[in-house]
């Protein structure tokens, strides 16, 4: 108590352990007793006025009940209460007073109450309470009376709060219908026990009890004997709604097992220590860290894992934390198999019920920490080298702005020391204090790189003699291993440089794009001459246009200046003849030329001089524009009123601002050129010797010109489409699978984007002649969308073409007979001949001789065969042509053993020929052996890739050349009766050549002679 009291103070507790009356109430108690004891107690006081006799809730109120019904004289009573019925029900039975639970925690207010009980006390009659409903009627709890076969027998109000019952249909009910089957067998267990007990039984059960809305509540019941509640009839249980205590409970125990969870899953070594120093909890990576198992670890004491040089400084730290206060400290621990670790440990005091009962903390493995901190130390090094560059501003800041390192080049550029700029704020020194928005800028910067960021931004500084310097500043914060920032170095390079190009590029872009708005030429000379004006120290510009052989102003000037308006005015009466003048000169050099003082001139070299002098301007530079071609397209000039050097910069971004502004003149000249084109084509269009139609989108003839309405015989006073529709004509293709012309006019190639190349179609006009054209349509640019159609007139070429295949056809029957005929001869004269060579007389060698002659003959029979038989095919196939030339030289080898024959092939693909192509190889190389004048003939063969659609077949000899007469005359194709070949291999390699769609060229070389072959690839080769 907190004041000396002459009361004793005894306190009846019903329960196990402290309860709602707390430990502190029983510990300043001068006994604690059972209710039994302290009946006995009560009644062997013979002065109970110096005794106080402490109870908690309805168990207490019950009692204090008893004891006035069964001592004589009832000592001074005071009931622990927590809710205001139960205070109303107890101020209305034996009790002298009431405390409230929370007024337990304060000695002085619950001495208060004790006294004030015993004074009630004093003052009381203490009557014997033998109706035991008035006591418990008020209880904010809920008191039922069970009889022994488990019937609820009485039921105060309370029940109707806490389950939802009415306490009249509540009593005569089963108690055990409202608990939960789960909870049922406890309950009755504990219940047995009160009944049957031998002693006073108090028993507290904690079960789900049925509300009438059919949820579940957790009630907390305490159950009392009779021996307690006597003269009720039954046994009395209080109970009060905890559910939200249990929820509460059942969270706080999910909580534990998440921490649990989370400090199993932590890589860092989680621990409890006692306050001297022993494990007490620890989590799993402690045992992996210490390499022991948890039987070694429980109670070790942690200075044994540490060196003994960290001793003192352990003692220290734990001495602290234990202390209360909360320390990181680094160590190297020494595990169980000898290693040694640095770690850093942050420790805390361990605080239970207010007081600190030991150490918890974390410990973290910083070895690669330390590694990274040694690679550190040697960047700092290397750092400190770039950080004496004299080339850049640099500085080190702490997190606060305080700038605490300054290298040599940025003292002397601000004027200031090392140590009068260290220590202060850094948007404070002298580099900033020319704005005070630079200054907030820095700040704010600062700010930002202390949270992590690297800050980059343009800014200006002011130096010790006045002048700006444009910076690149960056600020980059150097980050610590547990990701916090330790400080930020500052750094500025010097781009003033950069800023002055960067804007001498917005007026060089200004400029160009002011030019590229302008209408016409006049007003795009005028736009750059006035952006030219407006943003350097020129005060006028003028631009001098050729017109024949001189050069004009026609109103192309600007000024800004009033004063200088009637200079441009009367300047455009002026002409400038090539090298006249200022103008003159640039347009006959092509270059720019300055004229630093005007007024030093004479009038032969400024023929405006007078003018010049009169207006006040001192200086000019005259800059040539120039055309792709390299000509003078116009001659700017511009000029100052201020005598200075010449200035190689302005000069620079004069001629970039003119190469552009050529661009832009050529663009234009281009589009003159361009209309001027499209004229002459469509004058060619209306000339051409070919048909040209121009068809629509929607397969609508849009245009035409004179030659197709020539060839389709449409009339003048109509159009071809009109024609066409009145009396529409007949168009078949030739070929197999040719395309169809409907009324849709190439509708086809306009969707397909697919184009119709070299197709003959034959057409019946209404007058009945019939034509054959050669119809070649393709989609303009290559896209879907408008068709051109050329054709041609190739009506006689045709009707030449079938006279020419009847008269095939004939020599073809020709040469068969010829063929038989002439073998059924030789045949004859070859069984002559045998007979005469038996003949004694006659000579070996004139019969030798012909005999030859005879296999010549049958041979040029076989040969005329194959002939016949190659030109009567029109197969095309693929063949590897330097194999086939390969096979062919070796052939010929066999019959001329003499003759030497190389073939060489570089990466040729393929071609597409005549299925007799061998025809070509044979007689090019033996005529090549053949004809060659000496004994030991040499041919060379190439094959190679001439193009990406053509190979290259090329036949080289050393012989005396194919004579001019010979070449002239397989030019020409035709063959007469008094120029004729010698032989047939060379017909016979320029008609095949050409049924392969190749080209043939013979040519005289100064070694001999060359047959060259084209042959187009052969479609899908690479």
């Amino acid at each position: 108590m907190g004041e000396a009291s002459p009361v004793r103070i005894v306190v009846v507790t019903v329960e196990d352990g402290p309860g709602p009356l707390g430990r502190s109430t029983l510990d300043s108690a001068d006994a604690v007793l059972t209710p039994g004891e302290a009946t006995d107690h009560a009644a062997a006081l013979e002065d109970p006025s110096g005794t106080c006799f402490v109870a908690a809730g309805v168990p207490g109120l019950f009692w204090f009940r008893r004891c006035a019904d069964v001592v004589d004289c009832p000592p001074p009573s005071l009931l622990v209460v927590e809710d205001a019925g139960l205070a109303r029900a107890a101020t209305a039975g034996p009790v002298d007073e009431v405390v409230w639970q929370d007024a337990l925690t304060d000695p002085d207010r619950f001495a208060f109450r004790v006294r004030n009980s015993v004074e009630a006390w004093a003052d009381s009659t203490h009557p014997t309470v033998s109706d035991f409903e008035p006591l418990v009627e008020h209880a904010q709890d809920l008191i039922t009376v069970v009889a022994d076969d488990g019937t609820i027998r009485y039921a105060n109000p309370a029940v109707e709060e806490i389950l939802g019952y009415d306490p009249d249909e509540f009593v005569g009910t089963p108690v055990f219908e409202y608990v939960h089957p789960e909870d049922r067998q406890e309950v009755a267990t504990e219940t047995e026990a009160v009944l049957d007990g031998s002693e006073t039984l108090v028993t507290t059960n904690v079960y789900r009890a049925r509300h009438a809305d059919g949820s579940w509540r957790w009630l907390e019941s305490v159950s009392q004997s009779e021996d307690l509640t006597a003269p009720v009839d039954g046994y009395v249980v209080s109970s009060r709604d905890v559910t939200e205590r249990v929820e509460r409970e059942d969270r706080l125990q999910r909580e534990r097992e998440t921490t649990e969870n989370v400090l199993e899953s932590l890589e860092d070594a989680y621990f409890v220590l006692d306050r001297d120093g022993h494990l007490q909890r620890w989590n799993s990576t402690v045992e992996r860290v210490l390499d022991m198992p948890a039987g070694e670890i429980a109670g070790l004491d942690v200075r044994t894992v540490f060196a003994d040089v960290d001793r003192a400084r352990l003692d220290e730290h734990l001495a602290a934390v234990t202390g209360g206060e909360t320390r990181t400290i680094q160590l190297d621990v020494r595990t169980a198999s000898g290693t040694v670790r640095p770690f850093e440990f942050k420790a805390s005091p361990f605080v239970v019920e207010g007081e600190i009962a030991g150490i918890c903390g974390i410990g973290r493995d910083v070895t690669e920490r330390e590694a990274r901190a040694e690679q550190l130390r040697r960047t700092e090094r290397r750092f400190q080298a770039v950080f004496d560059d004299p080339m850049s501003f640099l500085g080190i800041l702490d997190t606060d702005g305080r700038l605490l390192d300054v290298n040599e080049r940025a003292c002397e550029f601000a004027g200031v020391t090392e140590d009068e700029a260290t220590g202060r704020l850094f948007w404070s020194l002298p580099w900033w204090k020319h704005s005070d928005a630079e200054q907030r800028r820095i700040r704010s910067a600062i700010e930002r790189a202390a949270d992590g960021e690297f800050v980059r931004f343009k800014t200006t500084n002011i130096g010790v003699d006045g002048g700006v310097a444009h910076l690149d500043t960056s600020l980059r914060p150097v980050v610590r291993d547990d990701g916090t920032v330790a400080s930020i170095i500052a750094e500025g390079i010097d781009i003033s440089e950069e800023v002055r190009v960067n804007r001498e590029r917005e007026l060089l872009l200004d400029a160009i794009q002011s030019a590229a708005r302008a209408p016409d030429l006049e007003a795009a000379l005028t736009e750059t001459l006035r952006t030219v004006v407006a943003n350097t120290n020129v005060v006028y510009g003028e631009a001098w246009l050729p017109d024949g052989d001189e050069l004009q102003l026609q109103n192309a000037w600007w000024t800004e200046e009033t004063h200088l308006e009637s200079f441009g005015q009367r300047s455009e009466g002026f002409r400038f003849s090539r090298g006249e003048g200022l103008p003159g000169r640039v347009w006959e050099s092509a270059r720019h030329e300055w004229v630093l003082e005007l007024a030093n001139g004479t009038e032969d070299s400024l023929p405006r001089l007078d003018e010049i002098v009169r207006s006040g301007l001192e200086s000019a530079v005259g800059i040539p524009v120039l055309g792709t071609d390299g000509s003078v397209l116009t001659v700017l000039v511009f000029l100052t009123d201020t005598s200075q050097g010449r200035d190689e910069r302005f000069l620079e971004l004069l001629d970039t601002i003119t190469a552009h502004l050529g661009a832009i003149l050529q663009r234009k000249i281009v589009e003159d050129e361009l209309a001027a084109e499209q004229e002459r084509q469509q004058r060619l269009l209306e000339t051409s010797p070919v048909g040209i139609l121009v068809v629509g989108r929607d397969g609508v003839l849009e245009q035409e010109n004179q030659r197709a309405r020539d060839i389709f015989g449409v009339d003048d006073a109509e159009t071809f489409a009109d024609a066409y529709e009145r009396e529409p004509w007949r168009v078949t293709p030739t070929a197999d699978g040719g395309r169809q012309l409907d009324n849709g006019w190439f509708q086809e190639v306009s969707e397909s984007g697919t184009p119709i190349r070299n197709a003959v179609y034959v057409v019946d006009r209404p007058d009945g002649e019939r034509l054959w054209l050669l119809v070649n349509a393709a989609p303009v640019g290559g896209e879907k969308g408008e068709v051109i159609v050329s054709f041609s007139d190739i009506t006689e070429q045709k009707r030449h073409e079938q006279a020419f295949q009847n008269q095939a056809e004939r020599v073809s029957v020709l040469n068969r007979v010829l063929r038989h005929d002439l073998r059924s001869h030789l045949t004859v004269v070859g069984g002559l001949l045998d007979r005469i060579a038996e003949q004694s007389d006659v000579p070996a060698s004139e019969v030798e001789s012909i005999r030859r002659s005879l296999d010549e003959l049958e041979a040029l029979s076989h040969r005329a065969r194959r002939i016949e038989a190659a030109f009567e095919s029109e197969t095309q196939t693929t063949f590897d042509l330097a194999a086939l030339a390969e096979r062919a030289a070796d052939d010929l080898a066999e019959d001329h053993p003499d003759a030497e024959v190389t073939v060489t092939e570089t990466n040729a693909p393929p071609v597409l020929a005549h299925e007799h192509l061998r025809l070509v190889l044979d007689n090019l190389l033996e005529n090549a052996v053949v004809h060659h004048d000496g004994p030991d003939p040499s041919v060379d063969v190439s094959v190679s890739r001439h193009d990406e659609t053509t190979v290259r077949l090329v036949v080289s000899d050393d012989g005396p050349g194919i004579p001019e007469s010979e070449i002239e005359l397989r030019e020409s194709r035709l063959e007469t009766a008094l120029d004729h070949s010698d032989g047939l291999g060379l017909w016979i390699v320029r008609w095949l050549v050409s049924k392969s769609d190749g080209e043939l060229r013979l040519e005289q070389s100064e070694n001999g002679s060359r047959a060259v072959v084209s042959l187009p690839v052969a479609p899908g080769s690479k």
